[in-house]
């Protein structure tokens, strides 16, 4: 009998253990440093840099951390430049091509861009280069530039950022558009995870009420019998939320002449950021929150809004 009473007993043990074990939330170690590309402005809009670390804090999930990684110095950027060519945007196309070759004209030394262009069609053009030269020959090959009747905005950005997952340095998408999607088969919560998991900032130039004809074409039967173009359900103000979201900052654009200004301040803050990093206490798989603060209670900061607590190269 005693003989069986201790089976018993190591059968219960066993089982109350295995399902002790069970019942406790289990997380992977950190064993990754999350960075946090952090642009700072004052009053007037001017990048400000005479900061030190200690005028800032990163808080995950609410809970402040330790900031491990304080970097000051110019890092080069990693961006790809898409250009809206659809119906509602045509009338700012010439514009847009000149701003994007403005852009490159920015570019410094250590950056790499490719171009690309979106309509009915995705094309991100040539190869990653720093040669300024056949960055600014793209476009003038007209051909180059995909025109078409409906958007497919989050396939190209969804595209772009794929692509970016095989380079190097600060990674961004610089995106020139009304916002405005009708085609894509990517949706927007997937676009808004993929950032999340490769750390891509979307950087937005918004153009707004420029062409009420183009967005009623493409959302009517085309003369050849396709498809009108479909508003999806998504948030209002998706790209302009998506760009808040990643860090990469918005441009809202009334007029078509304002557009070379923001350009040129875009360029500018990508090479002025301050780079912050912690490493996270878990690595859980979910979203956590991320709210970054400077101290000077004058100051503006503009960082991404969350991050996957997932392991380096796990999505």
């Amino acid at each position: 009998m005693r003989h069986a009473a201790l089976r018993l007993s190591v059968i219960g043990l066993a089982l109350w253990t295995t399902t002790a074990a069970q019942q406790q939330p289990t997380f992977r170690a950190a064993t990754r440093t999350v960075s946090v590309p952090v642009v700072v402005t004052d009053a007037w809009g001017h990048v400000v840099r005479s900061l030190t670390k200690d005028d800032f804090e990163i808080r995950d999930n609410n809970k402040l951390q330790t900031i491990t990684i304080f970097d000051q110095q110019t890092r080069p950027i990693a961006a790809v430049l898409l250009l809206d060519g659809s119906a509602s945007m045509l009338s700012a196309l010439k514009v847009g091509i000149a701003e994007v070759d403005d852009f490159v004209v920015r570019l410094m030394p250590g950056d790499e861009a490719r171009i690309g262009s979106f309509s009915e069609d995705v094309d991100l053009g040539q190869r990653f280069t720093s040669n300024r030269d056949e960055l600014l020959g793209y476009f003038s090959n007209e051909f180059n530039v995909r025109i078409g009747r409906r958007t497919r905005l989050w396939d190209a950005v969804d595209q772009a950022m794929t692509a970016l997952s095989t380079v190097e340095g600060r990674k961004v998408v610089v995106v020139f558009s009304d916002g405005i999607d009708t085609r894509s088969m990517t949706r927007f919560s997937d676009v808004e995870s993929h950032a999340r998991h490769l750390d891509v900032s979307i950087c937005a130039i918004i153009m707004r009420n420029i062409n009420r004809t183009g967005q009623a074409l493409e959302m009517a039967r085309g003369p050849d019998g396709s498809a009108p173009g479909v508003r999806k359900v998504e948030p209002l103000g998706a790209l302009q939320l998506l760009a808040e979201e990643t860090g990469g900052g918005v441009i809202l654009v009334n007029q078509l002449d304002e557009v070379h200004a923001p350009f040129t301040q875009l360029s500018l803050e990508l090479h002025s950021e301050f780079v912050l990093g912690f490493t996270p206490d878990v690595l859980d798989g979910k979203v956590h929150k991320l709210d970054v603060r400077v101290k000077p209670p004058d100051l503006k900061v503009r960082a991404r809004t969350s991050y996957a607590a997932v392991a380096d190269g796990k999505s």
